[in-house]
């Protein structure tokens, strides 16, 4: 499996710096609300691990350390990484004042803490958009304690044929449409929108997961298979 950086990826920071301001809106409009009920499911997941203390990857604006913090009060540590300096301030503003929580610049490749530091680790629609997926599982699994666990949320094209059909109509016309008319970008949600489509197609999580020495790998498809989830062990 190739291992080296995609350059052919536009300036993923500059993308998601750019749309910041109708970030969130945008992404509960265009999955009509459902993005919240995932979130959820993955906040609930790590429940069982007993985790102490979570690192969540492209945390964008923050919503997945805030689900994670409401429906697992066992974490007293709760770490948000991402490269938007902008998608950061606008987690800032959105998180408790709380020791709580912790929020790094920083690409998911190059995770800044020691062996083994987390029990948890989630990335919500962010693995799509890593410079390198396997060196960035890589780290990931580096910070995980053993028998600590990843949760990636992301899109995915569904096995119903029609629906399947649907789905590709509405990310190659609908998203880029709505997208740009409400943030002004609409070069960034076609590219958003294609990230989906291109992913789908070409990585198998769950090998990719396997190929990076997680362990006990499953995905748990949503909504007919529109999103899954994926989890596995250190």
């Amino acid at each position: 499996m190739k291992n080296d950086i995609n350059t052919d990826k536009p300036d993923i920071k500059e993308i998601f710096n750019s749309i910041t301001r109708t970030y969130d809106l945008l992404n509960h409009v265009l999955s009509f609300g459902l993005d919240v009920l995932w979130r959820r499911k993955v906040a609930l997941m790590t429940t069982k691990l007993n985790a102490k203390k979570l690192v969540d990857i492209a945390a964008g604006s923050g919503d997945m350390m805030l689900m994670a913090a409401k429906y697992n009060g066992k974490l007293n540590e709760i770490v948000g990484i991402d490269i938007s300096p902008d998608m950061l301030a606008a987690a800032k503003k959105k998180l408790p004042n709380s020791s709580k929580f912790k929020l790094i610049n920083s690409p998911a490749e190059n995770i800044p803490f020691e062996d083994e530091y987390f029990d948890a680790a989630t990335i919500a629609f962010g693995i799509r958009n890593f410079a390198d997926i396997q060196n960035a599982l890589a780290e990931i699994k580096r910070v995980l304690r053993p028998g600590g666990m990843i949760f990636i949320l992301e899109f995915s094209l569904s096995q119903n044929l029609f629906v399947r059909v649907l789905s590709v109509f509405y990310l190659r016309c609908f998203i880029p449409f709505i997208g740009g008319i409400i943030s002004g970008r609409p070069a960034a949600y076609k590219y958003l929108s294609e990230s989906i489509l291109s992913f789908s197609k070409s990585c198998d999580v769950c090998r990719t997961l396997a190929c990076a020495g997680f362990v006990n790998v499953q995905e748990t498809p949503l909504n007919f298979g529109i999103c899954r989830i994926y989890s596995a062990s250190k």
